[in-house]
């Protein structure tokens, strides 16, 4: 490559411009053209090379996952070294202030809740009523269960933890709430944070019924909400170990019981 550029230099450049045979201007063109073809090729290979670049910031911020809010890792779904897919569940991450009670009533009840609107609540473990505002009530019922699904926000200050069992008041607008119907206490059993009675149908079998309570009547009583009505039959002090589908009365007597306290 040197000596062919020497020979240019030494003789053929000479030569022409002595034979008048040189086009300067032409040159410069071709200069100019080539320096600018240049120019664009370096232009490409830098936005080539800024687009590797984004695409690695890319790839390293993905790999990254950051929640939008302070709490705690109750399970994690993969272990280092596995490969995830976009979209798939590495892990179950709760909130730990801002709580909210989940919870789904019959439709017949919807138009006796509103947004903003604030019940009681009860939580498990814990004595006084808590009143919580509805925050959102989902817009569509299940078609199975034939429910309605609604949040509530309990208030900042409260003791709670994730997945804690609560009860919620809700009003009934479609029938008349009879407040004297009463049962005693030693009537009813809790399993797993619901109250529980134990009911006699007309075969004399006993039926294990879930009841929501009111409040306290009088000494030793209580008022029901719903679960059992007017004329059911009752087991007073179930003894341990009783089940439902347990037969304790005759069909005749349990058809003639007058009263709903056994």
């Amino acid at each position: 490559m040197g000596m062919p550029s020497m020979m240019d230099q030494a003789f053929t450049n000479p030569m022409q411009n002595m034979m008048g045979m040189r086009n300067r201007g032409a040159e410069r063109h071709s200069d100019v053209v080539n320096r600018q073809t240049q120019v664009a090729q370096a232009n490409t290979q830098y936005k080539q090379a800024e687009a590797q670049i984004k695409e690695i910031q890319a790839s390293l911020r993905d790999a990254r996952s950051i929640a939008p809010f302070n709490g705690v890792i109750e399970s994690v779904n993969v272990e280092v070294g596995d490969t995830v897919q976009p979209g798939q569940q590495l892990l179950v991450y709760s909130e730990t202030s801002g709580f909210q009670v989940l919870t789904d009533v019959p439709v017949r009840l919807r138009p006796g809740l509103s947004e903003g609107m604030s019940l009681e609540v009860r939580l498990d473990g814990a004595d006084p009523v808590i009143y919580a505002r509805i925050s959102r009530i989902f817009p569509v019922a299940d078609r199975t269960q034939h429910t309605v699904h609604f949040e509530l926000d309990l208030p900042g200050n409260t003791v709670t933890t994730v997945g804690q069992y609560a009860e919620v008041s809700v009003p009934d607008l479609s029938t008349r709430q009879n407040s004297n119907l009463v049962i005693p206490n030693s009537a009813v059993r809790k399993k797993g944070g619901l109250p529980l009675v134990f009911v006699v149908d007309a075969k004399g079998f006993t039926k294990l019924r879930v009841v929501r309570l009111g409040e306290a009547a009088n000494a030793g009583n209580t008022v029901v909400l719903s679960g059992i009505r007017e004329g059911d039959l009752l087991i007073n002090n179930p003894p341990p170990g009783l089940r439902a589908g347990t037969q304790v009365m005759a069909p005749a007597e349990s058809a003639q019981a007058p009263n709903n306290n056994q």
